[in-house]
């Protein structure tokens, strides 16, 4: 029945009105990940890990007290509802029956634990599968962890060095322990019932999703008849476009990846550009967040890199449904402004930490770096880049924005 799996499904959900989309809303955090971690045997813990910015820093009682507020509100508002049980368990039972070849090392391993966990006989599907509806477990569950005796803050970030006073024994990580105050406890302990007088936040938000358009029915895969295996062709040429396809006759599965080279001289000309192009995917990614989460979970996905030519968008997925999600891609694309100068800072300030630690990756990713520069033409290494970020301002991305549209 997995209580966890549907508390984490709603809890970690994407997508408008929920939980990280609050958060956003405020420029609070940038991503999350909600589910349970099994450090040993017989018991587990319930993680809800955030990115935070730099501002979700100074408010980190706010982020804790709406994270309760959510759980009250599947708690003793919306009620567990088993339309969204039976649409979590389409989405496993598809992905286990398509499902492709994985890592050996992981896939043994995995098939190990499962084994010792489950009947032999389910060690393969077991976790794919929830035909049990158990809303009693749900609750239960939601009540323990309502539980103010029953959580920790764990927050972690280079802005806490100075008041770290204490050393972790093995690799001397800094850090600090303190007590959650008893005022902040007892404001928590209050959504642990169904009290009338709690406020909650905007009814907009934290609701249950609507249901997902992008899981797909139509399983059929196209017949290929000829003796001779398919080769690539061009199905579109014009001045400004070629589109070439070539059909699989391998791995039979209803599938699809397509990728678009987008060439703009542009996006590489100089490393302010480039900049400013991984910004602006950046940027993309995340307006479409919300709209291309439902097909995340399917496994239909997207990814926007920029390249030395422009850039690349790929895309993979099911037939079925996955001109959807190309559909609003190449529209958000096509028409993306920037919402606010707040978005566009939580942005940078997300690529400029990417460029920095780029810097203080292991040994051997450093060496596959640097090796590319050696051999590709025309790279910006990353130490341009660095400094540069710092100078993109609003007015400047938005400019680019438009050219780029030209």
């Amino acid at each position: 029945s997995s209580p966890e799996g549907y508390i984490s499904s709603l809890l970690g959900h994407e997508g408008k009105g929920s939980y990280l989309s609050l958060l956003k809303s405020k420029g609070w955090a940038c991503e999350l990940v909600s589910g349970p971690s099994q450090p040993a045997a017989n018991f587990a813990f319930f993680q809800l890990n955030i990115e935070l910015t730099t501002e979700g820093h100074s408010h980190i009682n706010e982020i804790v007290e709406l994270a309760f507020q959510c759980l009250h509100k599947l708690r003793y508002h919306n009620g567990v509802q088993e339309w969204f049980h039976l649409e979590n368990a389409r989405l496993l039972e598809i992905k286990f029956r398509f499902k492709g070849k994985a890592e050996p090392f992981d896939y043994v391993s995995a098939i190990v634990a499962n084994m010792y966990r489950y009947p032999l006989e389910h060690a393969l599907s077991a976790q794919f599968v929830r035909d049990v509806w158990d809303p009693k477990g749900i609750n239960e569950l939601l009540d323990e962890l309502l539980k103010v005796e029953n959580f920790r803050i764990h927050v972690v970030g280079q802005v806490y060095k100075d008041i770290c006073d204490q050393k972790e024994k093995w690799y001397g990580t800094s850090y600090k322990e303190e007590d959650i105050s008893s005022e902040f406890l007892a404001k928590l302990r209050r959504y642990q019932y169904p009290s009338q007088d709690i406020t909650l936040v905007d009814d907009k938000v934290m609701h249950f999703p609507p249901p997902n358009l992008f899981i797909p029915t139509d399983f059929s895969i196209k017949p290929w008849s000829s003796q001779e295996p398919p080769k690539i062709k061009c199905v579109l040429s014009t001045p400004i476009a070629r589109l070439w396809h070539k059909q699989d006759i391998t791995f039979n599965r209803p599938k699809v990846h397509m990728s678009f080279e987008l060439m703009n001289p542009l996006c590489y000309s100089s490393p302010i550009n480039s900049i400013m192009t991984r910004l602006w995917t950046y940027l993309l990614e995340d307006s479409l967040s919300e709209f291309s989460y439902d097909a995340s979970l399917i496994g239909t996905e997207y990814a926007i890199n920029n390249t030395i030519a422009g850039c690349q968008l790929s895309l993979k997925g099911y037939n079925d449904r996955i001109h959807l999600l190309t559909d609003g891609v190449f529209q958000k694309m096509a028409d993306y402004q920037i919402p606010s100068e707040e978005v566009f800072l939580i942005q940078k300030e997300r690529l400029s930490r990417e460029y920095k630690n780029t810097t203080k990756q292991e040994q051997y990713l450093r060496t596959i770096y640097l090796s590319s520069l050696i051999t590709e033409v025309s790279r910006w290494h990353v130490d341009c880049y660095i400094p540069l970020v710092a100078t993109v301002t609003f007015e400047m991305m938005q400019n680019f924005i438009k050219q780029i549209h030209q």
